[in-house]
């Protein structure tokens, strides 16, 4: 996905700035384009506590080159009317592409997350599968599902395996050809709306693009009949609290956790309002299917849940209905926060 993320990080495109060797700086919001827009936080990548999030992120994963981040500051912004976060400052194509290829190595990513995947990890993936595929009203072997920012493609092996048709796109050489090998079809960026499919998953990429309206208006046009796209994106409805702890020793599954804002890679943060502003802007509305799990479909969870917590998650599953019977003013109020949804067009 080399042109499709790469070359949509463009300062004509998102109304930015070159600053730098490897930074662009915006100059308007990524979801309404606004430019009333108040500074929140602003520190210099040479700061100690980010100078030591950064080492600790990266130095595990891949070679970062800290160089590249001297004179630069990390700076989070706020829009006053859509209520979206997001870093000013953010890495340009060649330092994006460098980033995902090196800084995060694939090979070494691959033995860390990808070598050993439990069962439960593939089971748990299919319980999420299971409800979405069936939202299209087709037998598994009759759709046409596209992944943007597949990865290592194992979402759509997964899809693949059921009988599916299924392509995908993805920034790093590496990844692509990785899941190329198992059976998927790649796409450039140009080449997507080529096709028509049933369902386009964009999980885990809006809060990495610098044109996150852009990339879905396109999307929106490639999908079939009766399709839908699936959105899920960091929550960041409580980030105001975490930003007044600002604790970036936070383990990610810490309440406290700034992984919603992680330097360089989660450009963009999304409040329930804020993707809602950006689904509506895109011509597209929302679904509230009664099976669709309040879980991620694409990533793992943070752990196989134990016991306790699986009969907590089946509990829920089974009263969500009857609560959005009984409460239906409140279930959608509650449900309009979800950062993990299902929206068709308008």
């Amino acid at each position: 996905m080399l042109e499709s993320i790469t070359d949509k990080v463009s300062a004509q495109t998102v109304g930015a700035k070159s600053c730098g060797d490897w930074f662009y700086q915006r100059s308007s919001c990524p979801i309404c384009e606004g430019r009333d827009f108040s500074e929140k936080y602003s520190r210099s990548y040479s700061a100690p506590e980010l100078t030591r999030y950064i080492f600790d992120f990266y130095s595990e994963q891949g070679s970062l080159d800290f160089k590249k981040l001297v004179n630069s500051n990390f700076v989070l912004a706020e829009c006053r009317d859509c209520t979206c976060l997001f870093q000013v400052n953010i890495p340009n194509e060649k330092f994006m592409l460098e980033i995902y290829e090196k800084w995060l190595d694939p090979e070494k990513t691959f033995k860390i997350f990808e070598s050993e995947r439990p069962l439960e990890h593939s089971f748990w993936h299919l319980q999420g599968l299971y409800k979405l595929l069936s939202l299209p009203g087709k037998p598994p072997t009759h759709l046409k599902i596209f992944d943007f920012g597949m990865g290592w493609g194992n979402w759509l092996a997964l899809c693949r395996s059921l009988g599916c048709e299924v392509f995908g796109s993805e920034l790093s050489p590496f990844r692509k050809n990785y899941a190329v090998s198992r059976g998927i079809h790649a796409l450039d960026y140009s080449e997507i709306n080529r096709h028509q499919f049933d369902i386009i998953n964009l999980d885990q990429v809006l809060e990495h693009v610098a044109n996150p309206k852009e990339i879905l208006d396109y999307l929106k046009t490639c999908l079939s009949p009766g399709g839908v796209i699936r959105i899920g994106v960091p929550n960041g409805n409580d980030i105001s609290y975490r930003m007044e702890l600002m604790d970036w020793t936070a383990d990610k599954k810490s309440p406290n956790s700034l992984n919603a804002i992680a330097p360089l890679e989660h450009i963009n943060c999304f409040n329930g309002f804020a993707l809602q502003k950006l689904i509506e802007l895109c011509g597209l509305k929302r679904v509230y299917p009664n099976e669709y799990p309040k879980c991620e479909i694409l990533n793992e969870p943070p752990h196989i849940p134990y016991p306790t917590q699986r009969i907590k998650i089946a509990l829920k599953d089974i009263a969500r209905p009857f609560w959005r019977k009984l409460f239906p003013l409140k279930a959608k109020s509650r449900e309009n926060q979800d950062t993990d949804i299902i929206v068709v067009p308008k």
